[in-house]
């Protein structure tokens, strides 16, 4: 977030809705449905590091980082597609 502020020339320290949490509550989820599928994103998160943990440490890193963007892109995809749908409406 704080690179993103810094790339669109805005100050890093003035607030905005680009969060994850924020991403998904404009899906539709409640503030409680946020936390439960942070929640989750969190225990995956830790499963996939136990389960890989024979790799390594960089290797651990980089899975959690594939993972993160996945994640990322796939709350873009989603907010862009409602946008979208709604705009269509």
């Amino acid at each position: 977030v704080f690179m993103i502020r810094v790339y669109n020339g805005k100050s890093p320290f003035m607030p905005d809705r680009n969060h994850i949490h924020h991403y998904i509550i404009d899906l539709g989820c409640s503030h409680l449905g946020v936390v439960v599928i942070l929640g989750l994103i969190n225990i995956s998160a830790i499963g996939l590091s136990y389960y890989f943990s024979h790799l390594g440490n960089g290797s651990l890193i980089a899975i959690i980082g594939v993972f993160a963007i996945v994640f990322s892109v796939f709350l873009e995809v989603l907010k862009r597609n409602k946008e979208r749908r709604q705009s269509n409406v």
